[in-house]
């Protein structure tokens, strides 16, 4: 059985992403950690937020995919704000993915193999998003 983060992981690779960008950091540790191994998406880590998102815009803008920018919540949501702000305006492809910073409830579900929450629906949910927002 699966846990919350390799699920998140195989949608991504299931969707077509094929770069994620950001730092480790919080609940997205799980997720960061069940990329290893992966060989289909390459994991690119930031020294800062606000490189990881422009990193992630400019991915969007040459390719025409969305990249994903990862990392903890208010890092995400404040440094980051430059990158995500400017791939909204232009157009461009992006994926941002974060905690609620450091809420074991989050921790638990995405390293858990016990989850209250339906898995199988993940992909399809985060799928049809994907498609909806960037296809």
């Amino acid at each position: 059985m699966s846990t919350g983060a390799q699920k998140i992981v195989e949608t991504l690779i299931e969707s077509g992403v094929d770069h994620v960008f950001g730092i480790p950091g919080g609940a997205t540790g799980a997720i960061f950690n069940a990329f290893h191994g992966r060989d289909e998406v390459k994991i690119v880590l930031a020294r800062h937020e606000q490189s990881a998102a422009v990193m992630a815009d400019v991915h969007g803008r040459l390719t025409g995919r969305p990249a994903v920018l990862m990392g903890q919540g208010p890092f995400i949501g404040t440094s980051a704000g430059f990158g995500i702000m400017e791939a909204y305006t232009s157009h461009s492809p992006m994926l941002a993915i974060t905690d609620t910073s450091d809420n074991e409830l989050i921790a638990d579900i995405l390293d858990s193999k016990q989850i209250d929450i339906n898995m199988e629906e993940l992909p399809t949910l985060s799928r049809s998003t994907i498609e909806q927002d960037y296809n």
